[in-house]
């Protein structure tokens, strides 16, 4: 794999379209160097292969891709993208990867995220260029280069990267070869792990087909096997699945621990903020009961307020009239004639006509409704008292109401002063919630204890599993049938069985040789770059061990750099060497890895820059190094005739970085 171009548009600081030349055209001009000082996108540079290669974001803020001042300038509702565009080839094949992503802008001001996206296309020796299906590009990503390797090759110093923090093991293995002689032993005998050969491995197939020419006693032996390897299987995968677990709420947990600690400060103000918090929802509850009374009371009693002006000159003009009210409550001329039909009053005396009683009844059919309105303006006289004294009612409550309400919206407010105070306050401190902290902390050390206990049940499951899988294996070759078929298919076994034995033997001495290479190449590597006496060697697990006169010893600061490109150096070295090896006969040549590097020099002295960038410029076919000119005045007297293009990264402010190569 050989880098010859990335394009960026929108990216993080490289705003617009902006490109960088990688590809060498001349194998004495190896390296290509980009200098810029801190915060100038360096480290963007590195990390964006990842992001682009992989869709992997490595930034310290995830979802920071889109630059800044494009996010900012968009209008509510627009839309806009950023990209990665990659070249490079492997194997004479030309490819093309390019991820893309989409951003929002929404109504509350913020950028949604769209989910990224890659496109790939590959051109073949011929110039033929075909489109790769969207559900291929990982897996052909992957093959050419592992992603558990990528931190290696592109490479981001100020990250601390250790070549002991992974199981680095199936990884390097894949890219040295060695993974075909693993696949072989898997498809003949089943998982390397495994105590006994598994029934769908081709020694397994064989020994069914001696099964099935045996007795029904030897058929069911043989299904008890299969359910006996098949729980086997379930086993440890939920015993890989508890370690995966424990060992990610252990990272969890501390991840926790560290902001408890940092978030000590704060809690106080929390505790302060989240009364407040309830004064204000208790509050608004109020404020919102003392509204929907003055609401009520308008609808019910307004009125009064609006007739109140017509009540004073009715009232006057009523007095004015000096109208006498001679009737009687409640009676009417309906009922006189009631009693006039019935010639008796309520009393009991008789009404006669020309009597006494009947005259003076008479007498009130002129003052009595509907003749007389005496009776009608007291009563009306009665209503405008009553309406009065009810809008002098209505206009207290109102402004008894409207109290409570203003004095609830300034309780209000104050809160809200006080909770925002102390929010900046808590912004200004890293704010965080220390009480979900500390109930999701005891959740994590809940969850570690209960996954260890159900890994040691599964263990003890797996121990007294593969004990009846040797019990069943016993038996089932005891039952076994002893007619020619049979012993045809023993001998098919037999092969099998040797070959598997053979290729165990191969893949030992092959692994062997090349560890014992690997060894070689890292400790010249490392001698050649360190000014020191201490030794170096990788173990069998493919881990870095430093040691010094006998004993093991730490690496920090610039030994933890030298330890790592001498590591790198020689793998890729290795692959190259091998892939040569082997590809001897079509007259091709071995498989070539770029380095990308930033702030490898961050720990370095002036002497190791030197050394470094001159073993690196040696053992890859593509250096590319990121660095800051106060390192590059060092390294450069290393690699300076071996540079082909420099670039620089220009910054114009926090947002926007220009790429402008070197006498360009």
């Amino acid at each position: 794999m050989l880098l010859k171009r990335i394009k960026y548009h929108n990216f993080r600081p490289f705003i617009g379209d902006q490109e960088i030349l990688l590809d060498v055209v001349d194998e004495d001009k190896n390296v290509v160097v980009l200098l810029g000082d801190n915060t100038h996108g360096k480290s963007t540079f590195v990390l964006s292969f990842v992001w682009c290669l992989y869709g992997e974001s490595r930034f310290n803020e995830k979802d920071s891709i889109l630059n800044a001042r494009v996010a900012r300038e968009l209008k509510t509702g627009e839309t806009d993208t950023a990209f990665v565009e990659i070249e490079f080839e492997d194997d004479s094949t030309q490819y093309t990867i390019r991820r893309t992503q989409r951003f929002e802008k929404l109504a509350d001001g913020n950028i949604k995220n769209g989910i990224d996206e890659a496109e790939m296309t590959r051109t073949d020796k011929d110039g033929v260029i075909r489109r790769v299906q969207k559900s291929d590009i990982s897996s052909i990503v992957k093959t050419i280069l592992p992603m558990d390797l990528s931190s290696y090759f592109f490479f981001e110093g100020e990250k601390d990267n250790e070549i002991n923090k992974a199981e680095l093991g199936d990884a390097v293995r894949t890219l040295l070869g060695l993974t075909a002689f693993g696949n072989m032993k898997f498809h003949i005998y089943g998982p390397h792990t495994a105590r006994n050969y598994y029934s769908n491995s081709v020694m397994g197939m064989f020994e069914r087909m001696q099964a099935g020419l045996s007795s029904g006693e030897v058929d069911r032996i043989l299904a008890k096997k299969n359910d006996l390897e098949n729980k086997l299987s379930e086993y440890q995968k939920e015993k890989d699945i508890c370690e995966v677990n424990i060992n990610d709420y252990m990272q969890k947990k501390d991840c926790i621990e560290e902001k408890l600690r940092q978030a000590e400060p704060s809690k106080q103000l929390q505790k302060n903020r989240d009364e407040l918090e309830k004064f204000i929802q208790k509050a608004s509850k109020d404020l919102q009961k003392f509204q929907s009374k003055l609401v009520d009371s308008f609808g019910k009693k307004s009125m009064h307020l609006f007739i109140k002006p017509l009540l004073e000159p009715a009232m006057a003009r009523m007095e004015a009239m000096d109208v006498v009210d001679k009737g009687i409550r409640g009676i009417d001329a309906q009922a006189l004639d009631e009693l006039l039909a019935r010639k008796k009053c309520l009393c009991g005396t008789e009404l006669r006509e020309g009597s006494m009683a009947y005259k003076e009844l008479m007498k009130y059919y002129d003052i009595l409704p509907p003749k007389a309105v005496g009776t009608l303006i007291t009563e009306l006289e009665d209503s405008m008292a009553e309406s009065s004294q009810n809008c002098t009612d209505f206009i207290k409550e109102i402004d008894d109401n409207y109290e409570d309400i203003l004095e609830l919206r300034n309780r209000i407010n104050e809160y809200e002063k006080e909770v925002a105070e102390i929010s900046k306050q808590l912004a200004e401190m890293e704010e965080c919630d220390i009480a979900t902290l500390e109930e999701t902390k005891r959740n994590y050390a809940r969850n570690i204890r209960d996954l260890t206990e159900k890994k040691e049940t599964v263990i003890a499951n797996i121990s007294a599993v593969e004990s009846d899988i040797t019990n069943i294996n016993k038996k089932f070759n005891d039952s076994k049938d002893k007619s020619e078929k049979s012993a045809k298919y023993r001998l098919y076994f037999k092969y099998a069985e040797e070959i598997y034995n053979w290729l165990n033997r191969e893949y030992g001495k092959s692994e062997k040789d090349m560890l014992k290479r690997l060894n070689k190449n890292v400790s010249h590597i490392f001698n050649e770059m360190y000014n020191g006496k201490r030794q170096v060697s990788i173990d069998e697990n493919y881990k870095f061990i430093m040691t010094y006169d006998g004993g093991k010893v730490d690496t920090t600061g610039g030994l933890r750099a030298i330890q790592y490109f001498s590591y790198v150096g020689g793998l890729v070295k290795l692959a190259h060497d091998v892939m040569n090896e082997r590809n001897k006969t079509l007259a091709k040549l071995g498989e070539q890895y770029p380095l990308v590097l930033d702030a490898a020099f961050s720990h370095a002295d002036e002497k190791h820059t030197k050394n470094i960038s001159k073993e690196l410029a040696k053992c890859t076919s593509q250096l590319i190094f990121a660095l800051m000119y106060k390192d590059w005045r060092y390294a450069k007297e290393g690699i300076d005739t071996k540079v082909a293009r420099v670039y620089h990264f220009e910054k114009i402010d926090e947002t926007e970085v220009h790429i402008v190569e070197e006498g360009a």
